[in-house]
């Protein structure tokens, strides 16, 4: 590692250094793809010109607001961030994974699976606690329909003005593409989503 940007022959041990890894190659094929300059890709994600060459070098550890908005500038789901996995049977163990930290509030969430060959799928694990404030998403892609399972705990989601409360086993569905909260309800609050891209 050089000024903490890792070379190209070295394999990250730790899984947050392996995430900044795979999201600065992958942030950079896609904008080299686009045919964007720095500063036009930065643009079209709403965030600075600086902080993008530090995801691209390597500098920065992204975190989910961050991944969401280099996504929708991209319109790609979350999942091509991450990287690709073409294995005809694939594993997730529950201790591996890197989870994704939001900047602002506790929660956060581990990428499982990112189904491309049906137009954008990513299924998730939500991990949240409760929080005084709600937390306010921003709309996802166009067109982007939100599928979201209560595995254990109590969360109130959904559009704003239209949110409900789920206890586990129950599953909500609604479009991604507005402006929508989720409010924790219960401490040790687990949710399986689905992101659908249309």
């Amino acid at each position: 590692m050089t000024d903490g940007v890792l070379a190209n022959d070295e394999s990250p041990t730790d899984p947050e250094n392996g995430l900044v890894a795979i999201v600065a190659s992958k942030v950079r094929q896609l904008r080299t793809r686009r045919g964007w300059s720095l500063a036009e890709a930065a643009a079209a994600a709403s965030i600075g010109k600086s902080t993008w060459a530090q995801l691209e070098s390597g500098q920065a550890n992204p975190n989910l607001e961050t991944m969401w908005a280099i996504a929708r500038a991209f319109d790609v789901p979350v999942g091509a961030l991450l990287g690709a996995d073409n294995r005809r049977i694939r594993v997730l163990r529950a201790s591996e994974g890197t989870p994704i930290q939001s900047a602002t509030h506790a929660y956060q969430v581990q990428q499982l699976l990112s189904l491309r060959s049906l137009s954008g799928v990513d299924v998730t694990l939500l991990e949240t606690e409760p929080e005084k404030q709600v937390r306010h998403a921003k709309p996802h892609h166009d067109g982007s329909v939100e599928h979201l399972l209560v595995l254990s705990g109590k969360i109130r989601v959904g559009p704003v003005g239209e949110e409900e409360a789920l206890d586990p086993g129950d599953l909500v569905s609604f479009p991604g593409d507005v402006e929508h909260t989720y409010q924790t309800l219960a401490k040790h609050t687990r949710c399986l989503v689905m992101m659908e891209f249309r």
